[in-house]
C-alpha cells in the first residue's frame, strides 16, 4: 500500500491487481470505497505530488493522466530501463530503485519546481550500495527525499546531499540503531528487516523478523 501527501491511497491485491482509495477528504480519510484500475503489477508507490509508479514483471511503468480529480488516470506508460529491478520507492521528488545487480539507480531530469515541471524524469544514474558487495533489503524515502537504505547484514545508512541539481547525493552515512528499549523505543532483538517512513513527524520504523516494530530515530 502506498499513500502521499495528496491524500491518495493505492494497493495492490494478491493477484496483482491494483486499486486506489475513492473518497477520501478531511474529515473522512479513510475514503468511501476501493476502486479498481486496469492493469496489474507487482509492486507499486506513490510520490508526494501524486506520481504513481509501478513495478510488473521486471519493468517500471508510470502511470499518466492522475489528478486531483481523476486519480486512477488513465494508462500506464512504460519507463525505459537497463537493469533488473528488486526494489523501487518514490519520493517528494525523485524515484529510487535497488537492481538486482546491487547498485542504486536514481532517476534524473525530474524537475518538479522548476517552471517546466517534469514528473516522468529522463534518464537514471547508478551509484554504488553503502556496503557492496553486501546486497540491499529494503529502501525508504522521506517526503524530502532523503534516502535511507537497510543492508542485508542489518546496518542502516542515508544518501546525503541529494538536491534536484545532484539527485544521487554524495556519500552513505551510517546511521545507529538502538540495541536496548528505552522510553518511546521497542529493543531490536534482531536485524531490521524493514524500514518505513511514517508518522505525521517523520519517523523511521524498523521491523525486525519478530514481527517487532520500532520508531528508532526521528527525522
Amino acid at each position: 500500500m502506498s499513500q502521499n501527501s495528496r491524500e491518495s491511497v493505492w494497493a495492490v491485491s494478491k493477484s496483482n491487481i491494483p486499486f486506489y482509495r475513492d473518497g477520501i477528504s478531511q474529515g473522512k480519510e479513510e475514503g468511501t470505497k476501493w476502486v479498481q484500475v486496469d492493469g496489474m503489477c507487482d509492486y507499486l508507490s506513490v510520490s508526494i505530488s501524486g506520481t504513481v509508479w509501478s513495478i510488473m514483471h521486471d519493468k517500471i511503468y508510470v502511470r499518466s493522466g492522475v489528478t486531483p480529480n481523476n486519480e486512477q488516470g488513465s494508462s500506464w506508460n512504460r519507463v525505459e530501463h537497463q537493469f533488473s529491478v528488486a526494489k523501487l520507492e518514490a519520493g517528494g521528488n525523485c524515484l529510487w530503485v535497488y537492481a538486482r545487480d546491487n547498485l542504486m539507480y536514481v532517476r534524473t531530469g525530474m524537475g518538479y519546481h522548476s517552471s517546466n515541471p517534469n514528473r516522468i524524469g529522463t534518464g537514471w544514474k547508478s551509484i554504488q550500495t553503502p556496503t557492496s558487495p553486501t546486497g540491499v533489503t529494503d529502501i525508504a524515502l522521506t517526503a524530502q527525499d532523503d534516502l535511507f537504505v537497510l543492508t542485508d547484514d542489518g546496518k542502516l545508512f542515508k544518501r546525503d546531499g541529494c538536491t534536484q541539481n545532484c539527485p544521487e547525493g554524495v556519500n552513505w552515512a551510517k546511521v545507529a540503531l538502538p540495541k536496548t528499549g528505552g522510553s518511546g523505543f521497542l529493543g531490536l532483538g534482531s536485524a531490521p528487516q524493514v524500514v518505513q517512513i511514517g508518522g505525521g513527524q517523520e519517523y523511521l520504523w524498523a521491523t525486525t523478523d519478530r514481527l517487532k516494530r520500532a520508531p528508532y530515530t526521528h527525522i
